[in-house]
């Protein structure tokens, strides 16, 4: 059975403007700039703005201890962040 990892995508839209974050947890490689490459392509199909303009931004937050529960840790510490 293959690894399997969750990070959690935001797609932020006021007025004209788009905002993507990516919020994760691995250690391990990946590639920020495809996730937001392909972010930025679903983006376009809901609202015609251009991917160029679209403001990105990467919040690394601490793998979690139990090596599983990577979806509801990112969420715990999205929320934390959002509290202070």
């Amino acid at each position: 059975m293959g690894k399997t990892f969750w990070s959690l995508a935001i797609i932020r839209l006021h007025n004209d403007d788009a905002w993507l974050a990516h919020l994760d947890s691995s250690q391990g490689p990946h590639d920020p700039g495809a996730i937001f490459h392909v972010l930025k392509q679903v983006l376009y199909l809901i609202v015609p703005i251009d991917p160029a303009l679209v403001m990105t931004g990467i919040m690394n937050v601490e793998q979690q201890q139990d090596g599983h529960s990577c979806g509801k840790h990112v969420l715990q510490m999205l929320a934390s962040a959002a509290k202070n």
